[in-house]
């Protein structure tokens, strides 16, 4: 399960940088996000009421929207991604999550920051601990 939200979390992440053109409740309209629940659904069988009601509950950032598309490095987040959202990530995050979950769990609860996004970011910064 833990693998599927993480893939969720970058999913979704993805989703809400990518375009300006929809308003927080919007996002389930777009027809590629409709697309996506779909074939996740069916690729996981997970009901798709599980999904919806996940993506109401993305709020896009605007400035952080903003950040991806004008980022301080050379590239474009669209360039930029297939560095970060690659299978061997995914599988190495779970890995991590794994051998960390009882630490990430206390981290969760101390500081209230999603161990999901622990996970990532630690992917993103020191690819789990092999870049120190």
């Amino acid at each position: 399960m833990k693998s599927l939200l993480l893939k969720l979390l970058v999913i979704t992440a993805t989703i809400t940088t990518c375009s300006l053109t929809y308003s927080d409740g919007a996002l389930l309209e777009r027809k590629d996000v409709q697309n996506f629940i779909q074939d996740f659904c069916n690729t996981h069988h997970l009901p798709k009421s599980t999904l919806e009601e996940l993506f109401k509950q993305v709020k896009p950032r605007k400035a952080v929207i903003n950040k991806t598309k004008h980022p301080a490095e050379a590239m474009t987040w669209d360039k930029y991604k297939h560095l970060f959202i690659t299978q061997t990530k995914i599988i190495n995050g779970v890995k991590f999550w794994h051998e960390h979950a009882s630490t990430l769990a206390r981290a969760e609860k101390e500081y209230g920051v999603p161990a999901s996004i622990i996970v990532a970011t630690i992917g993103i910064e020191s690819n789990y601990g092999s870049n120190r």
